[in-house]
C-alpha cells in the first residue's frame, strides 16, 4: 500500500481557489489534465518559492479578484503584494567625547589646508563676488566653506 503524498503549495492554493470559485476555477481548467495545469501553475510561481514570495502569496490568496485568476494573472496580483520593511535598530547616541575629539581634529586639518594654500585665494574669490563677477558653482561652495557655511 503506497502512502498518500502529502499536498504541495500548488495543491493548498487550488483548494483555496476552489474554495473562493467553486466550478468557475474549475472550469477554467476543464478537459485539461490537472497534473499539468498545476505544473503549469508551479512554473508560473517558482521564483515565490522563498519567505517572501510565499507572503506575497499570501497576500495574493487575501486579495483574491472578483473573477478566478489564471496562473499569469495570479503571479501578478503576488507581484504587488506590499513589501514588509524589517523593523530596524535605533542609531546609537553620538558619544559626544568623541564628537568633540573629531571636531577639534577636523578644524587642525582646515587650517592646515588654509595654510598650505593659503587664504589668499579665498580672499581673491570674495573680491571677485563682491565686484559682482560670476563665480562657477564649484568656487561659490568653496568660498561659503571658507567663510564657514555651507553653500
Amino acid at each position: 500500500m503506497t502512502e498518500p503524498r502529502q499536498p504541495t503549495a500548488i495543491d493548498r492554493i487550488f483548494e483555496r481557489l476552489t474554495g473562493v470559485y467553486g466550478r468557475r476555477f474549475l472550469d477554467l481548467y476543464d478537459g485539461m489534465p490537472m497534473d499539468e495545469v498545476k505544473v503549469a501553475w508551479s512554473r508560473e510561481l517558482a521564483n515565490y518559492a522563498t519567505p517572501k514570495g510565499l507572503q506575497a502569496i499570501r497576500w495574493g490568496l487575501n486579495n483574491l479578484p472578483e473573477q478566478p485568476p489564471t496562473a499569469v494573472q495570479f503571479r501578478l496580483l503576488c507581484r504587488n503584494a506590499p513589501t514588509v520593511e524589517p523593523p530596524r535598530l535605533k542609531d546609537p547616541a553620538p558619544n559626544p567625547q568623541r564628537v568633540a575629539a573629531e571636531l577639534a581634529r577636523l578644524q587642525k586639518v582646515r587650517a592646515e589646508v588654509l595654510d598650505q594654500h593659503g587664504s589668499d585665494d579665498f580672499a581673491r574669490l570674495a573680491e571677485r563676488a563682491a565686484r559682482g563677477e560670476r563665480l562657477n558653482p564649484t568656487q561659490r561652495t568653496m568660498l561659503a566653506a571658507a567663510r564657514g557655511r555651507r553653500g
